[in-house]
């Protein structure tokens, strides 16, 4: 029988100006951060293998025909639900794993050093015996994180958008009992130094 790929699950935002990259837009303006966050999204979207099915997790729930716009149908499109990071990588992975069973990886649009090799890394790992899988950032978040099952209390009292996401999130794995693996550290871009570093090195 042939094996299933993993999942991922795009969290991403409609590009909006005011609503996405606000550290970023404090530096370079609104409507230049939203350029910037398009750059990323799209080239994000270049590296996710072509044969793995995509879950586009949209903030505003309603902007979906917006992002389908945007991305293109190849994509689902999904409202993301009420309540913090925790709450919706909750729901998308609830929702994946219960309705297909393949192992999930869920991130967002904004690191650009997150290439095909290392999403198939992520999944390799969790084939070979890991229950959760986190890729770090330089800030002490993370820019992945997978699982094949549903892990109840794994993001909740996490401290989002922090130095200690990561390793809070740690803490929680060693409390579960999970098996888990780390990814090599990648940035992301949350201002524009982060932004200036990653475009040149990626010809974003």
């Amino acid at each position: 029988m042939t094996k299933m790929p993993p999942r991922i699950l795009l969290f991403l935002k409609a590009p909006r100006s005011g609503l996405v990259k606000t550290r970023l837009a404090k530096d370079v303006g609104e409507e230049k951060s939203c350029r910037i966050y398009r750059q990323l999204v799209e080239h994000q979207i270049k590296q996710l293998p072509v044969d793995w099915p995509v879950d586009v997790y949209v903030e505003p729930p309603e902007a979906l025909d917006e992002m389908e716009a945007w991305l293109g149908s190849r994509f689902r499109y999904v409202g993301q639900c009420p309540g913090d990071l925790g709450d919706r990588l909750q729901q998308g992975c609830q929702r994946s794993l219960r309705r297909k069973g393949s192992a999930v990886l869920c991130l967002g649009g904004d690191c650009p050093g997150l290439s095909e090799a290392f999403l198939r890394q992520a999944a390799q790992v969790l084939e070979e015996g890991a229950e959760v899988v986190f890729g770090p950032t330089p800030d002490g978040g993370y820019y992945l994180v997978g699982m094949k099952k549903e892990q109840p209390g794994l993001f909740t009292g996490i401290p989002w958008s922090s130095s200690e996401t990561l390793s809070v999130s740690l803490q929680k794995t060693r409390s579960l009992g999970l098996k888990v693996a780390l990814l090599p550290e990648l940035s992301d871009v949350d201002t524009l130094a982060d932004w200036e570093r990653e475009r040149r090195k990626f010809q974003i």
